[in-house]
């Protein structure tokens, strides 16, 4: 679609949503996705979806999910914020390694935690194809007028 084509939709649709979209809506305290869901909310500009001209635009997305009509993009959409790192009381007298433990919710958090995924990281790094640090182990052979 052309840049043209978008702005003339946008000129279209925006003024609409503009118009109807209820006053109290920006100020209730409510999740936008919420809000979306009620009559009067539902033409507000963050619950439009993804307008033409957004994905068309070159500006980047941050700078474009500020715009009107493009913050129903999926591009736009935050990711839920992860749950804070814990470490229960349980996770010290747990027998499963701490390399098991680590992975729980409930002991993500622990100190140990930081060295698991530290080596695991070194690990990942050097089966992913890393050039190896360490000197070759294997014995080198030559033979003499071959």
């Amino acid at each position: 679609m052309s840049p043209l084509r978008a702005l003339s939709l946008l000129a279209v649709y925006l003024p609409t949503a503009l118009a109807e979209c209820k006053t109290y809506c920006p100020y209730r305290t409510h999740p936008m996705e919420e809000k979306c869901g009620w009559a009067g909310c539902d033409t507000c500009v963050p619950c439009l979806p993804c307008m033409p001209h957004c994905p068309v635009a070159t500006q980047p997305w941050e700078e474009k999910c500020e715009w009107a009509g493009c913050g129903g993009c999926t591009e736009c959409s935050v990711p839920p914020p992860s749950p804070p790192a814990q470490c229960k009381t349980y996770c010290a007298y747990r027998t499963q390694p701490m390399e098991e433990k680590c992975e729980w919710s409930g002991c993500n958090g622990c100190g140990e935690c930081a060295n698991v995924r530290a080596v695991r990281g070194v690990f990942d790094a050097f089966a992913g194809g890393a050039p190896s640090l360490a000197p070759s182990l294997a014995p080198t052979v030559t033979f003499a007028g071959v």
